[in-house]
């Protein structure tokens, strides 16, 4: 009777260590799956939404950057320089900040903010606004915080704080020399030229 009850004891052990076990491996089983959405999420432009425009439905871009104000509109399907109309301007490179503009995704999100300053978005060093249907969107662009190669930005009148990568920067870095679409040559102008 002792060696049953002895045996039935060292069972209900075995089974006690063995049920630890597996919850201790579905548990850390799922941190690591957490963990891995994190880092997916920080590597591919993260899960938050900054923006979430209709993009077909913008008819106005205006970029302040550190090299002065751009302003865009569109008229038929072609964005056109809204202080010289009669420039041709880079199409994909518009409709790139556009989209960009209209579906920003944040890699960390920052809540309830009230120092703006401490993010460069008090005095942010651009702004980009997009507008259509008579409503407009402003994105502040502050600094960028090197040592995770994050930039900080946000919707002007929000209280919400984003880091996206640096790209989002360089899409809007512009001159609006940069943007105007240089004329092809013709063939004839150019073997002319040749003679």
């Amino acid at each position: 009777m002792k060696k049953q009850k002895k045996q039935m004891i060292s069972l209900i052990l075995l089974c006690l260590v063995l049920a630890v076990g597996i919850a201790a491996f579905f548990a850390l089983r799922a941190y690591n799956e957490r963990q891995a959405a994190i880092e997916a999420a920080r590597t591919s432009g993260g899960d938050y939404s900054v923006t979430d425009l209709d993009s077909a439905a913008i008819d106005g871009l205006t970029v302040e950057n550190g090299q002065g104000t751009m302003n865009f509109s569109l008229k038929d399907g072609t964005w056109y320089d809204a202080e010289d109309e009669s420039l041709a301007m880079k199409q994909s490179t518009i409709t790139a900040m556009v989209n960009k503009v209209c579906d920003l995704k944040g890699v960390d999100i920052i809540e309830n903010v009230t120092d703006f300053d401490q993010y460069g978005l008090a005095e942010p060093r651009m702004r980009v606004t997009a507008s259509g249907g008579g409503a407009a969107l402003t994105l502040l662009i502050g600094d960028t915080n090197t040592a995770v190669n994050r930039t900080y930005v946000c919707v002007e009148g929000e209280t919400t704080v984003y880091t996206t990568g640096t790209s989002v920067e360089t899409q809007f870095d512009h001159t609006i020399e940069e943007l105007i679409e240089e004329p092809e040559e013709e063939e004839g102008t150019e073997e002319a030229s040749e003679s």
